[in-house]
């Protein structure tokens, strides 16, 4: 919710945020923390409060609703980046301005369509390449053995 709330200032995802909060307290809270659910239909909760609620849940929450000034910095996609785990990470070059999402700044799906018909066709030119030279290999190694030999196969990750 965090970076699609960025990416497209929609309060829907701030409305899920809160509705992800509600639960936590309503069936999550223990008297020391929170606590893990171990079913969600029943609500039984676990006797534990996993490593990573705090670590990431939680930062993702309060970051989903941080305006605060003081922090900015941190939250521009320019300059920083959150990990899966929401871990800070800077970054040395900026990203291409297509990834760069915010309210401000739509995506630009014809860039991104560009890059990635290059990649593709790359990718499939290579692939051929591959098929080609493993083709001509076996065809040499089948003139090599001669009629009546066994065959041998110069690459046997070929078929896999």
């Amino acid at each position: 919710a965090f970076y699609l709330y960025r990416a497209t200032g929609d309060d829907q995802y701030r409305l899920a945020g809160a509705a992800i909060i509600d639960s936590l307290n309503s069936y999550a809270k223990v008297q020391c923390g929170y606590a893990a659910v171990e079913n969600v239909t029943t609500k039984e909760l676990r006797d534990h409060m996993d490593s990573y609620f705090l670590a990431e849940t939680v930062k993702y929450l309060y970051l989903l609703f941080d305006d605060d000034d003081a922090t900015a910095a941190f939250r521009d996609p320019a300059r920083f980046i959150f990990n899966t785990e929401a871990h800070l990470l800077p970054i040395s070059k900026p990203p291409a301005k297509e990834f760069l999402l915010s309210p401000s700044n739509k995506p630009d799906h014809s860039a991104r369509k560009k890059r990635m018909e290059r990649i593709n066709k790359t990718s499939w030119e290579k692939r051929d390449k591959r098929r080609r030279e493993r083709a001509e290999k076996k065809k040499e190694a089948k003139q090599k053995d001669g009629p009546g030999q066994p065959q041998t196969d110069p690459d046997p990750d070929a078929n896999s």
